[in-house]
């Protein structure tokens, strides 16, 4: 039994036109239903995927910025944040 289905969003979820098919959305709620973890892992900005939970009515850690931060759909909570140190920064 899987625990936890983790989703990307461009050429994935999303259609070329940037919509989640219905039929899709139907399927993720089903597994939702039935106790497994359905989240986003996309190198999409936190803003942007969480538009998209709330779509799908998932409340859960996203995972953005190609993992570099993990939080929840809410915003209020972050689980793992990964920043580029000023001194790389500079050149």
């Amino acid at each position: 039994m899987y625990k936890l289905i983790a989703i990307d969003l461009d050429g994935t979820l999303l259609t070329d036109d940037l919509v989640i098919p219905q039929d899709t959305v139907a399927a993720i709620q089903k597994v939702v239903a039935e106790g497994i973890v359905v989240t986003i892992a996309t190198g999409r900005m936190f803003a942007s995927a969480s538009l998209i939970a709330r779509q799908l009515n998932i409340n859960v850690p996203l995972i953005t910025y190609q993992g570099a931060l993990i939080k929840d759909v809410n915003g209020r909570e972050v689980m793992y944040e990964r920043t580029v140190p000023p001194e790389v920064t500079q050149s």
